[in-house]
This record gives C-alpha cells, sequence and structure tokens, in this order.
C-alpha cells in the first residue's frame, strides 16, 4: 500500500510505503451503538460523538518514522470484526509475554496525551517493574510523543499503547484484567 503523494505538514512528499498496513495514522474509532440502553427510564438515545483521527492526515515525516521503528515494542494493534462475545477479545498477555508473571497487576491509563504522567508512573512508581502499563490515546501526535518518551527512558517491558477509542479498546480488553486506572 503506496502513501499518497501530497505535501505532507512539513512539506515533505510523502511517497514512500506506509511502514504499517495494520495501523494507519488515518483509522476512524467510531461507534455507533455503544450508548444502546433498553429500559423505560433511559434518556432518548443519541448517537454518541467520538474524537477521532481526520481522514489525510498522516502526521510529519519524524512520527511516521517514530511509529514505524517503535511499533513493534510498544503499539497493540486494533482488532477488526464484531465485538465479544461473538468477536475477539484482545489478548493482551501476549503482548507482555516473557515480562513477569501472567497474572501481574496492570494499570490503565485512558487519554494519556504527550504522555508525561504515563512515562512517570511507569519509570518511577514503586514496583513498576512488577505492574503492567496500558495507556490508549486517540490523538496519534500525541501517542507517538508518548512512544519516543518510552523508548527515551529504556521503558520497554512493562508498558504498551493502544491508539483508538477507549471504548473500543475496552469492549476487546480481557474483563477483568486492569485493577487501576488513571
Amino acid at each position: 500500500m503506496h502513501a499518497s503523494t501530497e505535501n505532507g505538514a512539513d512539506g515533505e512528499v510523502a511517497s514512500e510505503e506506509d511502514p504499517l498496513p495494520h495501523f494507519s495514522l488515518n483509522d476512524e474509532c467510531i461507534d455507533d451503538d455503544v450508548n444502546d440502553v433498553d429500559t423505560e427510564l433511559a434518556a432518548p438515545k443519541k448517537k454518541p460523538k467520538w474524537w477521532v483521527r481526520r481522514a489525510g492526515r498522516r502526521g510529519t515525516k519524524s512520527q511516521r518514522r517514530a511509529l514505524a521503528s517503535l511499533s513493534d515494542r510498544y503499539i497493540i494493534p486494533p482488532v477488526r470484526g464484531p465485538y465479544p462475545p461473538s468477536g475477539p477479545r484482545i489478548d493482551l498477555g501476549a503482548f507482555f509475554d516473557g515480562t513477569g508473571p501472567p497474572d501481574a497487576p496492570a494499570t490503565l491509563e485512558v487519554g494519556f496525551g504527550t504522555g508525561e504522567v504515563l512515562v512517570e508512573n511507569v519509570v518511577t512508581a514503586a514496583g513498576a517493574e512488577g505492574r503492567r502499563y496500558v495507556g490508549v490515546e486517540t490523538h496519534s501526535p500525541s501517542a507517538i510523543k508518548c512512544l519516543q518518551a518510552l523508548e527515551a527512558r529504556g521503558c520497554r517491558s512493562n508498558v504498551r499503547v493502544f491508539i483508538g477509542d477507549a471504548a473500543n479498546f475496552l469492549r476487546r480488553a480481557p474483563l477483568g484484567y486492569f485493577d487501576r486506572t488513571v
């Protein structure tokens, strides 16, 4: 899959191959049936508005390069298809394979922005070595800054990042996996 040849935000020509065919900075994370409630007392059903990545934005050349080089270490890719129980859940244990006991406690941080708090929690929190961290952020450039900060601080084994909508992630996450949210 080749990228378009339009000029990017930093003026370069984007003609290189997409480094991650399974993940794109343009993926949309909209799910309109999240608020389906079937009770008489519930408010009228409205389609929720979600923060989504805008189509046509691929990020700067350095952001694309960072995403390509760091994704294998940190990114939890999106899962396509129907939601559980008929569809698959994300096997988070596979992303932390070999980084501690399989039942290690896990912290979820939703909307971490550029990741200052996530990085500090991973680096300085008491017991950080025995704890797993998963961050969920819908704004790709911010998430990429977090990936770069994690790499610079040497946090490789106990932290993973999902770039997308938290509601979609939580619908696919294993039940009872997280014991703390930030």
